[in-house]
Protein backbone atom coordinates (compact mmCIF):
# COMPACT_ATOMS: atom_id res chain seq x y z
CA UNK A 1 0.00 0.00 0.00
CA UNK A 2 1.31 3.39 -0.78
CA UNK A 3 2.57 5.40 2.15
CA UNK A 4 0.73 8.79 1.70
CA UNK A 5 2.24 10.42 4.26
CA UNK A 6 6.01 9.59 3.90
CA UNK A 7 5.84 10.50 0.18
CA UNK A 8 4.31 13.75 1.32
CA UNK A 9 7.64 14.26 3.17
CA UNK A 10 10.22 13.14 1.07
CA UNK A 11 8.25 15.76 -1.90
CA UNK A 12 10.85 18.98 -1.36
CA UNK A 13 8.19 21.94 -1.97
CA UNK A 14 6.73 20.45 1.39
CA UNK A 15 9.97 20.44 3.20
CA UNK A 16 11.03 23.90 2.13
CA UNK A 17 7.52 25.56 3.14
CA UNK A 18 8.02 23.31 6.60
CA UNK A 19 11.72 24.76 7.14
CA UNK A 20 10.40 28.08 6.30
CA UNK A 21 7.36 27.78 8.54
CA UNK A 22 9.37 26.53 11.48
CA UNK A 23 11.94 28.94 11.06
CA UNK A 24 9.10 31.51 11.60
CA UNK A 25 7.55 30.13 14.31
CA UNK A 26 11.01 30.22 15.91
CA UNK A 27 11.66 33.76 15.28
CA UNK A 28 14.78 33.00 12.96
CA UNK A 29 15.82 34.65 10.12
CA UNK A 30 15.67 32.48 6.88
CA UNK A 31 19.58 32.73 6.55
CA UNK A 32 20.94 30.26 4.07
CA UNK A 33 22.67 28.82 7.49
CA UNK A 34 19.43 28.81 8.97
CA UNK A 35 17.55 27.23 6.04
CA UNK A 36 19.93 24.94 5.08
CA UNK A 37 19.95 23.67 8.95
CA UNK A 38 16.11 23.38 9.10
CA UNK A 39 15.63 22.27 5.54
CA UNK A 40 18.12 19.44 6.56
CA UNK A 41 16.46 18.53 9.95
CA UNK A 42 12.46 18.44 8.70
CA UNK A 43 14.28 15.96 5.68
CA UNK A 44 15.80 13.99 7.82
CA UNK A 45 19.11 14.02 6.47
CA UNK A 46 22.55 15.07 7.20
CA UNK A 47 23.79 18.25 6.16
CA UNK A 48 26.26 18.30 3.72
CA UNK A 49 27.43 21.79 3.40
CA UNK A 50 29.65 23.71 6.39
CA UNK A 51 27.25 26.78 7.86
CA UNK A 52 28.14 30.26 6.03
CA UNK A 53 30.03 32.24 8.43
CA UNK A 54 27.60 35.89 8.59
CA UNK A 55 30.59 37.48 8.31
CA UNK A 56 30.98 36.34 4.91
CA UNK A 57 28.22 38.12 3.22
CA UNK A 58 27.33 42.00 3.78
CA UNK A 59 23.81 43.26 5.11
CA UNK A 60 23.16 43.92 1.45
CA UNK A 61 23.62 40.49 0.44
CA UNK A 62 22.14 39.29 3.07
CA UNK A 63 19.20 41.09 2.52
CA UNK A 64 18.70 39.83 -1.19
CA UNK A 65 19.69 36.29 -0.03
CA UNK A 66 16.48 36.24 2.47
CA UNK A 67 13.93 38.36 -0.43
CA UNK A 68 15.53 35.57 -2.71
CA UNK A 69 14.35 32.70 -0.50
CA UNK A 70 11.38 34.44 0.26
CA UNK A 71 10.36 34.23 -3.21
CA UNK A 72 11.58 30.55 -3.60
CA UNK A 73 8.80 29.74 -0.65
CA UNK A 74 6.15 31.72 -2.34
CA UNK A 75 6.33 30.53 -6.31
CA UNK A 76 6.91 26.80 -4.47
CA UNK A 77 3.81 27.40 -2.44
CA UNK A 78 1.78 28.65 -5.48
CA UNK A 79 3.10 25.73 -7.35
CA UNK A 80 2.45 22.86 -4.22
CA UNK A 81 -1.55 24.87 -4.17
CA UNK A 82 -1.93 24.80 -8.04
CA UNK A 83 -0.79 20.81 -8.32
CA UNK A 84 -3.65 20.57 -4.72
CA UNK A 85 -5.92 22.55 -6.87
CA UNK A 86 -5.97 20.24 -10.21
CA UNK A 87 -6.06 17.57 -8.02
CA UNK A 88 -9.59 18.58 -6.31
CA UNK A 89 -10.84 19.93 -9.91
CA UNK A 90 -9.87 16.36 -11.38
CA UNK A 91 -10.90 13.94 -8.91
CA UNK A 92 -14.34 14.36 -9.72
CA UNK A 93 -13.62 13.84 -12.80
CA UNK A 94 -12.07 10.65 -12.75
CA UNK A 95 -14.46 9.36 -10.49
CA UNK A 96 -17.22 10.25 -12.89
CA UNK A 97 -15.39 8.31 -15.57
CA UNK A 98 -15.65 5.59 -13.49
CA UNK A 99 -19.89 5.44 -13.30
CA UNK A 100 -19.55 4.98 -16.64
CA UNK A 101 -20.91 8.75 -17.79
CA UNK A 102 -23.20 8.93 -21.02
CA UNK A 103 -22.61 10.07 -24.13
CA UNK A 104 -23.28 13.72 -23.74
CA UNK A 105 -21.12 13.68 -20.35
CA UNK A 106 -18.17 13.04 -21.73
CA UNK A 107 -17.41 16.42 -23.38
CA UNK A 108 -18.08 18.09 -20.41
CA UNK A 109 -15.79 15.56 -18.47
CA UNK A 110 -13.22 16.48 -21.10
CA UNK A 111 -13.98 20.24 -21.24
CA UNK A 112 -13.30 20.52 -17.52
CA UNK A 113 -10.56 18.34 -17.92
CA UNK A 114 -9.01 20.55 -20.15
CA UNK A 115 -9.34 23.59 -18.45
CA UNK A 116 -7.70 21.89 -14.76
CA UNK A 117 -4.80 20.89 -17.25
CA UNK A 118 -4.30 24.29 -18.89
CA UNK A 119 -4.45 26.24 -15.61
CA UNK A 120 -1.90 23.52 -13.87
CA UNK A 121 0.16 24.07 -16.80
CA UNK A 122 -0.03 28.56 -16.34
CA UNK A 123 0.97 27.45 -13.29
CA UNK A 124 3.74 25.61 -13.92
CA UNK A 125 5.40 27.89 -16.42
CA UNK A 126 5.16 30.87 -13.98
CA UNK A 127 6.44 29.07 -11.28
CA UNK A 128 9.20 28.18 -13.84
CA UNK A 129 9.73 31.34 -15.39
CA UNK A 130 9.93 33.12 -11.71
CA UNK A 131 12.25 30.36 -10.46
CA UNK A 132 15.32 31.17 -13.24
CA UNK A 133 14.89 34.69 -12.51
CA UNK A 134 15.65 34.00 -9.31
CA UNK A 135 18.41 31.89 -10.11
CA UNK A 136 19.91 34.24 -12.09
CA UNK A 137 19.66 36.83 -9.34
CA UNK A 138 21.54 34.41 -7.35
CA UNK A 139 23.97 34.06 -9.61
CA UNK A 140 24.84 37.52 -9.98
CA UNK A 141 24.81 37.60 -6.11
CA UNK A 142 27.62 34.92 -5.95
CA UNK A 143 29.17 36.47 -8.66
CA UNK A 144 29.68 39.40 -7.15
CA UNK A 145 30.40 38.04 -3.72
CA UNK A 146 33.51 36.28 -5.11
CA UNK A 147 34.43 39.40 -6.81
CA UNK A 148 34.31 41.15 -2.90
CA UNK A 149 36.45 38.02 -1.54
CA UNK A 150 38.49 38.71 -3.82
CA UNK A 151 38.83 42.52 -3.35
CA UNK A 152 39.57 41.92 0.01
CA UNK A 153 42.40 39.56 -0.40
CA UNK A 154 44.21 41.90 -2.71
CA UNK A 155 46.62 44.40 -2.49
CA UNK A 156 45.18 47.27 -3.51
CA UNK A 157 48.73 49.33 -4.61
CA UNK A 158 50.97 46.17 -6.42
CA UNK A 159 47.83 43.94 -7.49
CA UNK A 160 49.43 40.92 -5.53
CA UNK A 161 47.51 38.80 -2.62
CA UNK A 162 47.89 40.79 0.80
CA UNK A 163 48.41 39.74 3.79
CA UNK A 164 44.71 38.17 4.96
CA UNK A 165 45.27 35.85 2.17
CA UNK A 166 48.69 34.92 3.15
CA UNK A 167 47.23 34.17 7.13
CA UNK A 168 44.65 31.84 5.25
CA UNK A 169 47.10 29.95 2.90
CA UNK A 170 49.98 29.48 5.45
CA UNK A 171 47.74 27.96 7.86
CA UNK A 172 46.70 25.32 5.02
CA UNK A 173 50.43 25.01 3.44
CA UNK A 174 52.20 24.07 6.83
CA UNK A 175 49.00 21.86 7.92
CA UNK A 176 49.75 19.86 4.79
CA UNK A 177 53.45 20.14 4.56
CA UNK A 178 53.93 19.02 8.74
CA UNK A 179 51.19 16.13 7.32
CA UNK A 180 53.36 14.50 4.18
CA UNK A 181 56.70 15.60 5.95
CA UNK A 182 57.48 18.22 2.86
CA UNK A 183 60.37 20.80 3.42
CA UNK A 184 58.82 23.97 3.55
CA UNK A 185 59.98 27.64 3.79
CA UNK A 186 59.17 31.54 4.15
CA UNK A 187 60.80 34.08 3.31
CA UNK A 188 59.93 37.99 4.53
CA UNK A 189 61.42 40.42 2.42
CA UNK A 190 62.35 44.67 3.58
CA UNK A 191 62.83 47.32 1.25
CA UNK A 192 66.21 48.61 2.31
CA UNK A 193 66.33 52.53 3.49
CA UNK A 194 62.40 52.88 2.13
CA UNK A 195 61.78 56.01 3.88
CA UNK A 196 64.41 57.66 2.03
CA UNK A 197 63.07 56.56 -1.60
CA UNK A 198 60.11 58.11 -0.14
CA UNK A 199 61.69 61.60 1.38
CA UNK A 200 63.52 61.97 -1.84
CA UNK A 201 61.50 61.16 -4.50
CA UNK A 202 57.88 61.41 -2.90
CA UNK A 203 55.64 59.24 -1.99
CA UNK A 204 54.26 57.88 -5.54
CA UNK A 205 57.82 56.68 -6.91
CA UNK A 206 57.26 54.93 -3.09
CA UNK A 207 54.57 53.30 -4.51
CA UNK A 208 56.07 52.82 -7.66
CA UNK A 209 58.93 51.44 -6.00
CA UNK A 210 56.83 48.49 -4.28
CA UNK A 211 54.76 47.78 -7.70
CA UNK A 212 58.62 47.50 -8.88
CA UNK A 213 59.52 45.03 -5.98
CA UNK A 214 56.98 42.75 -6.39
CA UNK A 215 56.75 42.08 -10.45
CA UNK A 216 60.54 41.45 -10.22
CA UNK A 217 60.09 39.36 -7.24
CA UNK A 218 57.34 37.62 -9.01
CA UNK A 219 59.23 36.94 -12.20
CA UNK A 220 62.26 35.23 -10.36
CA UNK A 221 60.16 32.75 -8.48
CA UNK A 222 59.55 29.24 -9.01
CA UNK A 223 55.66 28.48 -10.31
CA UNK A 224 54.85 26.97 -6.76
CA UNK A 225 56.04 30.07 -4.85
CA UNK A 226 53.59 33.10 -4.08
CA UNK A 227 54.52 36.42 -2.91
CA UNK A 228 52.37 38.73 -0.41
CA UNK A 229 52.21 42.46 0.49
CA UNK A 230 53.00 41.83 4.23
CA UNK A 231 52.36 45.94 5.33
CA UNK A 232 54.71 48.86 4.75
CA UNK A 233 57.93 47.57 2.28
CA UNK A 234 57.25 44.32 3.66
CA UNK A 235 56.61 41.15 1.41
CA UNK A 236 56.08 37.60 2.46
CA UNK A 237 56.88 34.93 -0.12
CA UNK A 238 55.82 30.95 0.83
CA UNK A 239 57.76 28.30 -0.66
CA UNK A 240 56.23 25.11 -0.67
CA UNK A 241 58.52 22.23 -0.95
CA UNK A 242 62.02 24.65 -0.50
CA UNK A 243 64.03 23.49 2.31
CA UNK A 244 66.33 26.62 4.27
CA UNK A 245 69.34 26.18 1.44
CA UNK A 246 66.68 26.06 -1.54
CA UNK A 247 65.09 29.18 -0.40
CA UNK A 248 68.13 30.74 0.35
CA UNK A 249 68.92 30.61 -3.56
CA UNK A 250 65.62 31.07 -4.63
CA UNK A 251 65.80 34.46 -2.95
CA UNK A 252 69.45 35.45 -3.04
CA UNK A 253 68.61 35.49 -6.66
CA UNK A 254 65.93 37.69 -6.57
CA UNK A 255 68.01 40.04 -4.76
CA UNK A 256 70.32 39.99 -7.18
CA UNK A 257 67.63 40.32 -10.08
CA UNK A 258 66.28 43.56 -8.08
CA UNK A 259 69.49 45.47 -7.51
CA UNK A 260 70.66 44.90 -11.21
CA UNK A 261 66.37 46.17 -12.15
CA UNK A 262 65.99 49.63 -11.58
CA UNK A 263 63.35 50.99 -10.84
CA UNK A 264 62.08 53.79 -13.66
CA UNK A 265 60.24 56.99 -12.26
CA UNK A 266 59.78 58.90 -15.20
CA UNK A 267 63.31 59.99 -16.51
CA UNK A 268 64.65 58.76 -13.01
CA UNK A 269 66.41 55.41 -11.96
CA UNK A 270 65.83 54.36 -8.99
CA UNK A 271 68.14 51.73 -7.88
CA UNK A 272 66.65 49.34 -4.93
CA UNK A 273 67.55 46.91 -2.55
CA UNK A 274 66.51 44.70 0.15
CA UNK A 275 67.00 42.98 2.92
CA UNK A 276 65.12 39.15 3.42
CA UNK A 277 65.22 36.90 6.17
CA UNK A 278 64.73 32.76 5.43
CA UNK A 279 63.27 29.93 7.75
CA UNK A 280 62.39 26.26 7.60
CA UNK A 281 59.37 24.71 8.90
CA UNK A 282 60.50 22.26 11.52
CA UNK A 283 58.45 19.75 13.16
CA UNK A 284 55.35 21.06 15.23
CA UNK A 285 55.95 24.88 14.47
CA UNK A 286 53.05 26.72 13.60
CA UNK A 287 52.68 29.35 11.23
CA UNK A 288 53.20 32.23 13.98
CA UNK A 289 56.45 30.58 15.30
CA UNK A 290 58.31 30.35 11.96
CA UNK A 291 57.13 33.55 10.52
CA UNK A 292 59.13 34.73 13.95
CA UNK A 293 62.08 33.03 13.21
CA UNK A 294 61.79 34.73 9.73
CA UNK A 295 61.39 38.20 10.99
CA UNK A 296 64.59 37.25 13.39
CA UNK A 297 66.95 36.54 10.79
CA UNK A 298 65.39 39.42 8.52
CA UNK A 299 66.53 41.91 11.48
CA UNK A 300 69.99 39.98 11.54
CA UNK A 301 70.72 40.68 7.68
CA UNK A 302 69.58 43.96 8.74
CA UNK A 303 72.10 44.54 11.26
CA UNK A 304 74.49 42.64 9.44
CA UNK A 305 74.62 45.93 6.35
CA UNK A 306 71.49 45.11 4.58
CA UNK A 307 70.42 43.68 1.35
CA UNK A 308 71.74 40.68 2.09
CA UNK A 309 70.01 37.13 2.80
CA UNK A 310 70.14 35.85 6.21
CA UNK A 311 68.73 32.19 7.27
CA UNK A 312 67.21 31.60 10.70
CA UNK A 313 68.66 29.18 12.58
CA UNK A 314 66.94 26.15 14.11
CA UNK A 315 65.09 26.77 17.45
CA UNK A 316 67.12 23.62 18.43
CA UNK A 317 70.37 24.94 17.76
CA UNK A 318 69.78 28.18 19.32
CA UNK A 319 68.90 26.40 22.62
CA UNK A 320 71.91 23.95 22.56
CA UNK A 321 73.98 27.22 21.99
CA UNK A 322 72.65 29.03 25.25
CA UNK A 323 73.59 25.19 26.85
CA UNK A 324 76.72 25.45 25.70
CA UNK A 325 77.35 28.97 26.88
CA UNK A 326 75.75 28.70 30.36
CA UNK A 327 78.22 25.29 31.10
CA UNK A 328 80.96 27.20 29.94
CA UNK A 329 80.49 30.25 32.30
CA UNK A 330 80.18 32.39 29.42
Amino acid sequence: MKDTKRDQWLDPVEIARVALRNLTARGLPPTPENYASEYCKVAGITPVLPPIPEAALSPESQQLVESLLAQVSETSADLATGVDQFQVDTGPLFAGLDMAPTAEAIPRLLQAFTRSTLTLRQTVEASRAELAEIRRQLDQANGELTRATELAHTDFLTGISNRRAMNEVIVRDIARAQRDTDSYAVAILDIDHFKAVNDQYGHAAGDRALVHIAMVAKSSMRETDAIYRYGGEEFVILLPGASAQGAHFVIDRMRKLVEKTPCMVENLKINLRFSAGVAELQVGEDAAELLARADKALLEAKRNGRNRVSVARHPLAAVQSIKRSISSGG
